[in-house]
């Protein structure tokens, strides 16, 4: 079976670089609290790759947005990081984004369900 996914960090040191492979690991072999094992095991490549700090790569959007990401959760999903508009009207692109396959998800979210709703909906996502 060819893989679909292959995951690349951003190298930090040997031993930083050594828990991202374990934590790696670790989801290959237990899964999450949502997701079998064997869900990442069938579309994921085994280990980690690593690269070298570059200057502009495309690795470096994904860490604008995972920063932003969390600056917006941390603030119970209130406040609009730097360049979260960029990105927000992205992550509703389809038309069920509140029906769980395409969107934000926060668990738990009994805190913020109403301030993801209020996103979705200023972002044009169906409700």
């Amino acid at each position: 079976m060819q893989r679909l996914g292959r995951v690349i960090f951003e190298s930090q040191g040997p031993l930083e670089d050594a828990v991202h492979q374990l934590e790696y690991a670790r989801v290959l072999i237990d899964g999450s609290q949502w997701v079998h094992p064997s869900a990442f095991r069938n579309w994921l490549e085994p280990g980690l790759r690593f690269q070298p700090k570059s200057g502009s790569n495309p690795s470096e959007i994904a860490d604008m947005f995972a920063r932003d990401l969390f600056e917006w959760i941390r603030s119970d999903c209130i406040n609009q990081p730097r360049r979260f508009g960029l990105f927000s009207k992205k992550i509703y692109c389809r038309d069920d984004g509140a029906m769980g396959k395409f969107g934000i998800k926060v668990f738990p979210d009994s805190d913020v369900r109403e301030n993801v709703l209020k996103h979705r909906k200023q972002c044009g996502a169906a409700l």
